[in-house]
Parts: structure tokens; sequence; C-alpha cells
């Protein structure tokens, strides 16, 4: 990013958009990949379909690791038949989506530091997601006016929602730039709820564009996240 880029700032409405907690759900699992697993706030929006689906193929969201048939193949777990569809962050439609890089090539190893956190939620929360997505580029602000976001532009994510791991990411809708020491205090691994983003969060950690992905459960200071502790 280049000094003195302009970066605009994007809210996320999911209580306004929420369509019976589906979406809710969903921002809880972005917040959560926010606060404990660092997944950036800063983005840069891409509209080009061909990125979008390189960026589903290097997350691992394009081969439906959520599916019924498909989570003895990949060791991943959902909480039902319903939490089926992969939730990416960083989104696909940013070049922080997938494996975090634009110029990565095929059988590239992940990079911890910048790959996408994928967990199975409901179609219909995404559905609410990309309504809520859209109005946000919409209503986009620059030096507190409405100007709307445009494909290659920078912006600062805000998520609103009444979701546990978002009110304490961004308390009074503000981002709070969490110490390490309190990251680490907050990101309890026990906790027992499988609703729970902890307990339902994964990451691709086999290079590329690999036939054969192999998935990790995405939890703070474990397996490739031990860099954050």
């Amino acid at each position: 990013m280049a000094p003195n880029t302009p970066v605009k700032s994007v809210t996320i409405d999911c209580i306004k958009n929420d369509n019976n907690g589906a979406l809710e759900d969903i921002c809880n699992i972005d917040c959560y990949a926010i606060l404990y697993l660092e997944r950036p706030t800063r983005l840069h929006y891409v509209a080009d379909s061909k990125i979008q689906g390189q960026n589903r193929v290097n997350s691992g969201q394009g081969i439906q690791p959520f599916k019924t048939d498909k989570l003895t193949q990949f060791g991943t777990t959902r909480l039902d038949a319903d939490h089926v569809s992969p939730e990416e962050f960083p989104f696909a439609s940013t070049n922080q989506g997938g494996s975090g890089y634009l110029d990565t090539q095929k059988g590239d190893a992940v990079d911890p530091k910048h790959q996408s956190i994928i967990a199975g939620v409901q179609i219909n929360g995404q559905y609410s997601q990309g309504g809520a997505l859209k109005a946000g580029y919409a209503a986009a602000l620059l030096k507190g006016k409405v100007s709307k976001l445009e494909p290659g532009e920078w912006y600062d994510l805000t998520i609103l929602s009444n979701a546990p791991y978002c009110k304490l990411l961004y308390p009074a809708g503000k981002l709070n730039n969490y110490s390490s020491v309190d990251r680490n205090k907050y990101c309890k691994k026990d906790k027992k709820d499988p609703k729970d983003a902890v307990n339902r969060a994964y990451v691709k950690i086999t290079g590329k564009s690999e036939p054969k992905a192999q998935f990790q459960r995405a939890i703070r200071g474990e397996g490739i996240f031990k860099y954050l502790i």
C-alpha cells in the first residue's frame, strides 16, 4: 500500500441485515478471525471474479469441506447439516482473501500470518451478508462523506454486531486494537459451546491448488498459529 493512499471506511451492519441469527453467526466467525487470529481489518477490494474464484480455491472454500461427504475426508466438523457453506475471512472479494497474496503460485506453502480462516455457516446468512456488504460498500465514507467503494480501493472494516466476539472487538462500535497479552487472555481454547467459533474455525494448511487439501483447527497458539503466543 503506497503512502498517502486514501482509505475509506466500510461498515457491515449484521444487526439490521440479520436473518434469524444466521448473519450474526457469520459476523461472530469473522470477528473471531480478527480478534484471535489477527486477520486484517484493512482490506483491498477486488471485483475481478477470477481473483475471487482463486481466493476461494486457496482458502479451501471451493472444495466445500463442510459437506456431509467431505467431513471424514478433510477431518472437519460443523454444527449441523444446515451449516455447510464455508465462510471465508478475509473475504474472497479482497486481495487479503485466500492465501492473502495476489501473486501466489501453485503449490506455494501456506503463510500462517495471511491465510484465510473458514467455518461452516448457513447459506441464507451468506445471502444476507452479500446484501450487507453491498450496502456497506455503497455507503463507504471518506473523510466523513459518502464515497462509494470502487474496485482497487482500500477500506477499514467495521462490523456492527451483537455477537460476542464482535462486541469484544468493536466496543462502542470502534475497533479495539488489543495487545497480544489481552488477546491471549481472552482466547479460551476449552470453550464447551459447539456454536463457539473456537470449535468451528479451520485453516487450510496445504499449498495453493493442491488437490489433497488438509485442514487444521484455527486456534490461537496452536499448529500454524503458534507464532501468535
